[in-house]
């Protein structure tokens, strides 16, 4: 006597095997390690005339100040959907200062630039914000996929000191045989 499915069966054990396809195929790139990240991706620094001091520009400040604020919301509890937009709008500004006043000094002064940079991104709401962040990503409420642009300077700033932001080309003119990581 032969056994048959019935279809219901059959359908799940169609719907079980897709969906554990699915899940290996999205595993095939390599995953981001967050760690492993030595540097962001230079960009041409375009930072205005307030490029070498980041408390003289208002929107520095504001970015710093709103991303602090929403980082806040979130950890409390409070993250809706206009919070969570408002955290990553102003992470994505405050990074992207970031990276072009350290592009901008490195580019004028070197490496002595590169530690003016870390003087100036050491200040106490730096440092707060770098606190409240990794807080907030221990907790799950943050992720790197959040900010796919600014990626590698969200891994610098989560997981090294301040004086390990640097551009990719300072890493390569510093060792031109060194191949940074960065996804």
């Amino acid at each position: 006597m032969a056994s048959r499915l019935n279809m219901p069966v059959l359908y799940g054990i169609c719907i079980g095997l897709g969906l554990v396809v699915a899940s290996q195929s999205g595993r095939s790139g390599p995953s981001f390690r967050p760690e492993l990240v030595q540097c962001y991706p230079s960009t041409p620094a375009t930072a205005g005339p307030g490029a070498s001091n980041p408390d003289s520009s208002g929107s520095a400040a504001v970015a710093l100040r709103t991303a602090r604020e929403a980082v806040s919301h979130c950890r409390s509890g409070w993250c809706d959907r206009q919070t969570r937009s408002q955290l990553h709008q102003s992470l994505t500004a405050y990074l992207a200062y970031r990276r072009t006043v350290t592009n901008s000094l490195y580019q004028t002064q070197g490496t002595a630039g590169l530690e003016e940079a870390a003087r100036l991104f050491s200040s106490a709401n730096d440092v707060a914000l770098t606190e409240e962040l990794a807080a907030l990503f221990a907790r799950g409420g943050l992720s790197f996929d959040d900010l796919p642009e600014e990626r590698p300077a969200l891994a610098l700033v989560l997981t090294k000191p301040a004086n390990a932001f640097k551009p990719c080309q300072a890493l390569r003119q510093a060792s031109p045989t060194a191949a940074p990581y960065v996804y």
